[in-house]
């Protein structure tokens, strides 16, 4: 039998079978918490008390900088998975600002677009990161699974955005209204 091998950055190994503990460092689970915190902070707790009201693009562009960087911070153990979701988040925040600082619909949907694929790429690091680990279920890994949960709410936001400004038509119905405020209008009554 081999002696396992105690290090932070490599992998454990006992007899035959190489165990990959990064998922259950102390840093990864305080990555973890620390994204959901902001995803819930900045995404539903902030607008609801009416913060960024005023200047929304601009709110919605800084709170969107702050989690693509703590998402991209999720992957620091796995270097080539770190160096790919920070290009893909330098990239995204680059349409982004553009974006902002030189608007126009071509660089609105780009923005969309990149958007939609930094959520998944963030949700793809998390699942990863909690599939990964053989244990059993933990509060980190619930907490990945919460947070993954809100960014496929987030990623199909920004998928109808993006199919509204592709179709300003696409979800408009042509059935009339059922209700009884409609119908009074159009001049048919109801007996109720």
């Amino acid at each position: 039998m081999k002696t396992p091998i105690m290090s932070d950055s490599k992998p454990e190994t006992i007899g035959s079978k190489v165990i990959d503990q990064t998922a259950d460092t102390l840093g990864s689970q305080i990555n973890i918490s620390i994204f959901l915190g902001l995803l819930i902070l900045t995404v539903f707790v902030m607008p609801s008390i009416g913060f960024g009201d005023r200047n929304e693009r601009w709110y919605s562009s800084i709170v969107f900088s702050i989690l693509i960087g703590a998402g991209t911070a999720i992957a620091w153990r796995r270097k080539r998975l770190f160096l790919f979701s920070a290009l893909i988040g330098f990239l995204t925040l680059s349409v982004r600002w553009l974006d902002l600082l030189v608007p126009s619909r071509s660089w609105e949907l780009s923005s969309e677009l990149a958007a939609l694929i930094a959520l998944l790429m963030i949700s793809w690091i998390l699942l990863l990161q909690i599939f990964r680990s053989t244990g059993p279920t933990t509060v980190v890994s619930i907490q990945g699974a919460i947070a993954v949960y809100l960014l496929f709410g987030l990623a199909w936001a920004n998928a109808y955005l993006i199919v509204m400004q592709l179709n300003a038509h696409s979800f408009q119905s042509r059935v009339r209204s059922a209700c009884p405020h409609h119908l009074r209008q159009s001049g048919t009554t109801t007996a109720m």
